[in-house]
């Protein structure tokens, strides 16, 4: 158990620590691409089997698989309010960084979520 803790805070320490060379960890922080991770993991874990280690792993997947939606969301709300013929340099790097957000936040979810179903303890099969 004790590996999962030490690998957690690693990982966690590594992406602040990456973070803060890239200027603050604040940057890192959006509410409505963490709500759109949070709600597609959620659902998929609860889709899943009764097992607890799979139920960690649809979790891990439906992270993922909620970071490229809204990557997708974004980007396609990105072009759609974008003014071409007034192109503002200032908006759309901002914007492009917070679309990336969510592929990003379901990376270290799914890391995370690998690190503990390696550490949960195998379930006894009922006689």
């Amino acid at each position: 158990m004790y590996k999962l803790y030490i690998s957690q805070l690693l990982m966690l320490g590594i992406v602040v620590w990456t973070g803060l060379g890239a200027g603050t960890i604040a940057i890192f922080i959006n509410a409505p691409s963490l709500i759109i991770i949070f709600v597609f993991a959620l659902l998929f874990s609860i889709a899943g089997t009764k097992n607890l280690k799979s139920r960690v792993h649809n979790f891990a997947d439906g992270a993922v698989l909620g970071g490229w939606i809204g990557l997708l969301i974004g980007g396609i709300a990105i072009l759609h309010n974008q003014d071409f013929y007034n192109w503002e340099e200032t908006t759309l790097p901002i914007s492009c960084a917070i679309m990336l957000l969510t592929v990003f936040y379901g990376y270290v979810l799914k890391a995370a979520c690998f690190l503990i179903a390696e550490n949960l303890p195998e379930e006894q099969s009922s006689r």
